[in-house]
């Protein structure tokens, strides 16, 4: 399938996609990747901008005031904190991810970390997918 930009000045199709970063559980008790609809997005742009997502670095500052800042060779940044911080072993945890591709957030996520449990059980992987989503995203600004 050929992808390409469109000229014209209004548009008539629009993908929207999300991250929900850390909902691994429904409330059916099922697994799932949450950033599915984003995954879709982005490869979809990618594939018309041919921008490279691949990942470049993981800053991290360690401790209370812990944060993650992702960078992709496009030029893309993002950050994000957990609430209680980052250890000096999580921080090392999350350089597994430099040189992988910023599409698939959640399971980049789940390759540093090896699993993820949002709405505050696990907030250091899912600040991790936040900074790697939003980086992806700002590649494409």
């Amino acid at each position: 399938m050929k992808l390409s930009f469109s000229d014209s000045k209004q548009g008539v199709v629009a993908i929207v996609g999300h991250a929900g970063a850390g909902h691994s559980n429904s409330h059916c008790g099922f697994i799932q990747d949450d950033s599915g609809g984003l995954t879709a997005v982005m490869t979809i742009l990618r594939r018309l901008t041919g921008l490279d997502l691949t990942i470049t670095a993981v800053d991290v500052v360690e401790g209370m005031d812990g944060s993650f800042t992702v960078h992709t060779a496009s030029g893309g940044v993002a950050s994000s904190s957990p609430r209680r911080g980052i250890t000096a072993f999580e921080a090392e945890l999350a350089q597994r991810v430099v040189g992988e591709q910023a599409v698939c957030s959640q399971a980049l996520s789940m390759k540093a970390y090896g699993r993820t449990l949002g709405q505050g059980a696990m907030e250091v992987p899912v600040a991790l997918q936040t900074a790697i989503a939003n980086a992806a995203m700002d590649s494409f600004v």
